[in-house]
């Protein structure tokens, strides 16, 4: 790769990174996943469909629902599931989304739940429920709360009104923190949050109190939680498989409105669900269409890239839509990388044109090309994508 000078390593760091000469406002191919990133996707047009379509239903319904989002490992999974988080914040005033990966190490749905607390957006819970509090005609949801799981109701009203020492302590039990008793007890907490039934109860509640404040507020309040990499709990024991499925059956039970659940997961998609999927949750999932993310056609692998490089274009900029690269180009790379026996997938696309880009970027801001040929894209995949044969993927 061409050396960098100092003033062009300085202008790589975020924040001063200048690529006019690629016509781009940022470095388009990030293979870790990137917020920046989440507000857009690239072709795709079924499953934007899928989105849309989905977004519609739950913005007109308060119904519960569980889906599936099943995609080639590589596919997009999990930039799909930030982007529909994303739309769900930007189109829903009352909505608290959640992701959170499979964790590792699990033992029982306490630590699922564990994962769910700690990526909880505490900041717009906290919006939500001051709004709660705030809202004429809403008492009675409180009350109800008290009556039925006190201690959670002394968590929610510090939350909202506590002082910083209180606030604190009602966000580590949230979290189910291991705290000492003689601290919750002289905050009016009986308990600390331990036991599975006591973080399926909070879940709901908490789909339950943004639904009465979406109703207050003429929409549909919703509590959405995407779990991805689900297909992990087939590593887990038997016994714990089945808590945790029987779990989240539980608590789609208690909570047949203002709360959906995502389960997203790798693996070549068949004609039937998963032998890790508990057969209660198939029957709740029923017929409800599943969110495929194959491997791309060549057609769309192009749009792909256009699209990939028109979200980073300055308005205005008229330069062939797949520039850095010829066209010519960008068909050499795909036909490169299908030659080695690999799909089409977003993650090694990104991977291909990227060390391509890295490769011919300092050559085009010295005017040392013009745009990026075919033979080059093919000596510096030959040279970095593949090693004897093998993907890097």
């Amino acid at each position: 790769m061409a050396s960098c000078s100092p003033q062009q390593t300085q202008r790589a760091y975020p924040g001063i990174m200048n690529f006019s000469h690629l016509k781009l406002t940022d470095w388009p191919f990030q293979i870790v996943p990137d917020p920046r990133f989440y507000t857009f996707m690239a072709d795709r047009s079924q499953v934007q469909t899928d989105i849309e379509n989905l977004l519609r239903i739950m913005a007109r319904r308060d119904q519960s629902s569980i889906h599936l989002v099943w995609a080639w490992f590589g596919s997009g999974k999990t930039h799909t599931m930030r982007h529909f988080c994303y739309l769900c914040r930007e189109r829903m005033p009352a909505i608290q989304t959640v992701y959170t990966e499979f964790p590792k190490s699990v033992k029982s749905f306490l630590d699922l739940y564990k994962a769910f607390a700690q990526e909880l957006d505490l900041n717009a819970l906290k919006e939500l429920l001051t709004d709660l509090f705030t809202t004429p005609g809403l008492d009675s949801t409180i009350s109800s709360l008290r009556s039925s799981f006190p201690d959670l109701e002394k968590v929610v009203r510090y939350i909202v009104f506590g002082n910083e020492e209180h606030q604190l302590l009602a966000m580590r039990w949230l979290k189910a923190d291991n705290i000492p008793l003689r601290d919750l007890r002289s905050a009016g907490v009986g308990q600390r949050l331990e036991t599975i039934d006591a973080a399926s109860r909070t879940m709901s509640w908490i789909s339950q109190l943004i639904g009465k404040l979406g109703s207050s507020k003429d929409s549909v309040g919703r509590l959405i939680w995407v779990i991805d990499e689900f297909q992990l709990i087939s590593e887990c024991r038997q016994p714990t498989a089945h808590e945790i499925m029987g779990s989240l059956h539980s608590l789609f039970n208690k909570t047949p409105t203002n709360f959906t659940l995502f389960i997203s997961f790798s693996g070549r998609p068949e004609k039937r669900f998963p032998a890790w999927l508990s057969r209660e949750l198939s029957d709740r999932i029923g017929i409800e269409k599943v969110i495929l993310l194959p491997p791309l056609a060549n057609a769309d692998a192009l749009r792909f890239i256009q699209d990939l490089l028109a979200h980073f274009r300055q308005p205005g900029d008229s330069v062939p839509r797949t520039f850095p690269f010829q066209e010519e180009t960008v068909h050499e790379v795909l036909d490169f990388i299908q030659q080695n026996k690999t799909e089409l997938k977003p993650r090694i696309l990104m991977q291909a044109f990227g060390a391509v880009l890295e490769e011919a970027e300092a050559l085009v801001e010295r005017g040392e090309i013009q745009s990026i040929e075919p033979g080059f894209a093919r000596k510096v995949l030959q040279e970095r994508l593949f090693h004897e044969g093998k993907s890097i993927e």
